[in-house]
């Protein structure tokens, strides 16, 4: 997938993720897996909803897509 510096940062920031990656040792540069011990359920999720923008998908389906997020973050996607 191709896509700019930019387009990964406004998707984070929609995803509401860009508050947690500032704080990573290596910010934006951090490898992610998916298996990362480091971040919490609800981080994880929100990487996965940033990825799945990224995708422009024509259809997305969530299953329970603000379980883990945090209640700061449920009324922002």
């Amino acid at each position: 997938m191709n896509v700019t510096d930019e387009e990964v940062i406004n998707v984070v920031k929609v995803a509401c993720s860009d508050t947690f990656i500032y704080q990573l040792e290596h910010g934006y540069q951090t490898n992610y897996d998916g298996s990362s011990n480091h971040l919490s359920g609800g981080e994880r999720q929100r990487i996965a909803i940033a990825k799945t923008m990224l995708k422009d998908a024509s259809i997305i389906i969530f299953d329970e897509v603000s379980a883990n997020i945090g209640p700061e973050n449920e009324d922002k996607l």
